[in-house]
This record gives structure tokens, C-alpha cells and sequence, in this order.
């Protein structure tokens, strides 16, 4: 179910930083859920 914790990776770092500061991670989301599967 990555899918699902990718939505909680999301909403985990949309609650911690700036949608910009959010963005500037999304080159790491590939590697992190890779990572789950």
C-alpha cells in the first residue's frame, strides 16, 4: 500500500513546511517509496 503511506508522507511534510520547501523534496519521494515497496 504505498500509495497510502506516500499520502501520509504528504500531508506529513505539508504540515511541517512551506508548499515550496514541500516541493523542493519531491526529487526524494521517488527514492522513499521505492524505499516501502
Amino acid at each position: 500500500m504505498a500509495i497510502m503511506q506516500s499520502l501520509w508522507i504528504a500531508r506529513f511534510w505539508a504540515s511541517k513546511s512551506d508548499i515550496s520547501e514541500m516541493f523542493s523534496l519531491n526529487k526524494d519521494w521517488a527514492t522513499i517509496i521505492m524505499d516501502f515497496n
